[in-house]
């Protein structure tokens, strides 16, 4: 109507009471197109409602399913071959503590994004993996038993995939790493007590920061609790950020040299060895599950006569699968015990004050994460009590990226 009036055209309904040349008909046009947008925006609420309403009973309210659950009478329900997978790909990242790591091996055992096809034909998804999507997959709460609707997250009426508590460990560690709005340890004044100081008067976390001009930065660690209500509020509100870090290095060189701790990290390894094995079993058991529906789809489309492409996707698929459970099996045959000792094991520990430079910044920080339960500043009494996790330096041989980083810088 806007453009007929733009050109000084009039509109005439011959079957009906329409006349824009008068203004009795603009008037009652008018009319008709107002309650129109009045009810189109009405079914948009209604049907925003309904799709709230649905998600906060807990209830699937359409769409594709995510990973692992497929759809039945509207409820989600789980596939449990494809669940497996999801509860490996959060294991990796357990083990990775990186996106990209956890990507790439998901990748070189030939696993893809959830395929589907549409009722026209096409075919969607059944993509490589990216740290987007490993992302989104380790942050979805749908896989620990709820829904989410805008902001909300409600319980839903569909089983759990992953264990909440192993959910939670991965979010802090996303969040840890930076993926979630806090700084990564990427730059040389990133403080690698972060997290872990605190205030013994206050009992409040110390945050790392710096200050200086140009090229010259002073590193230092401020109370909480000063930060907010003032240096006054706290009388010992700053500590210089080297001399500390200086100070608790050198009771890890202590610490590495402790009796326990060796048989701690001996019995890790070994038991390291023995989840790898059990991980390689588990993997395979999965493949030749999907290998299984593989072969059956790849009957019914040759048997429908489907589309080239569709068979073509489909047979890359199993040529993938095939080709990574031979690797699995092979490694699972060929595969011997590891064998190290407790001299060894105190030979590199022992060489810790010569690996300790080579160290990236970020991974230092991670080191002290996970060797560090807290660090107790207390500048009154000139005291620093340092909580060691209760594992030890055990927790090495279940990260496994830091042994093996100083065992190959020191060869």
């Amino acid at each position: 109507m806007e453009t007929f009036e733009k050109h000084k055209v009039a509109f005439v309904s011959v079957t009906q009471q329409f006349n824009t040349a008068s203004s009795m008909g603009r008037l009652i046009l008018n009319v008709l197109l107002s309650f129109a947008q009045f009810e189109r925006e009405m079914i948009s609420e209604r049907t925003r409602d309904k799709i709230a309403a649905t998600r906060r009973k807990g209830k699937w309210c359409g769409g594709v399913p995510v990973f692992g659950f497929t759809i039945e009478e509207t409820k989600l329900v789980i596939v449990p071959h494809e669940a497996e997978r999801v509860r490996q790909i959060f294991d990796l990242y357990r083990r990775t503590h990186s996106l990209r790591e956890t990507a790439k091996e998901a990748n070189r055992r030939g696993w893809r994004t959830t395929q589907w096809t549409t009722k026209k034909g096409s075919t969607r998804g059944g993509l490589p993996y990216d740290k987007n999507r490993i992302y989104q997959m380790l942050t979805n709460v749908t896989y620990i038993g709820k829904l989410t609707y805008k902001d909300e997250i409600h319980e839903g009426q569909h089983q759990a995939i992953v264990d909440p508590e192993v959910f939670k460990e991965v979010g802090e560690s996303l969040r840890k790493n930076g993926r979630i709005g806090l700084i990564r340890a990427s730059t040389s004044f990133d403080g690698m007590l972060r997290g872990i100081l605190r205030c013994a008067k206050c009992n409040r976390a110390m945050r790392h920061t710096s200050s200086g001009r140009g090229t010259k930065r002073y590193r230092y660690y401020v109370c909480g609790k000063a930060e907010k209500q003032g240096y006054e509020s706290c009388p010992s509100p700053s500590i210089p950020a080297r001399q500390i870090e200086s100070f608790v290095v050198e009771e890890l060189r202590v610490f590495a040299n402790d009796d326990q701790l060796i048989r701690d990290i001996y019995e890790r390894c070994h038991e390291q060895n023995r989840e790898d094995v059990d991980s390689q079993k588990r993997e395979a058991d999965s493949i030749a599950k999907f290998l299984k529906e593989d072969h059956a789809e790849m009957t019914h489309l040759v048997a429908t006569a489907a589309s080239l492409d569709l068979i073509e996707a489909t047979q890359s698929r199993i040529d993938k699968s095939e080709t990574r459970l031979k690797e699995l099996r092979e490694a699972i045959d060929n595969h011997r015990p590891i064998r190290v000792s407790h001299a060894s094991i105190r030979k590199t520990l022992g060489e810790l004050d010569k690996a300790w430079d080579t160290i990236p910044p970020r991974e230092r920080c991670r080191l002290m994460e996970l060797l560090i339960e807290r660090i107790d500043y207390d500048g009154v009494e000139g005291t620093l009590d340092i909580t060691f996790h209760p594992a030890g330096l055990a927790s090495l041989g279940q990260d496994g990226n830091f042994a093996r980083h100083i065992t190959e810088t020191l060869n």
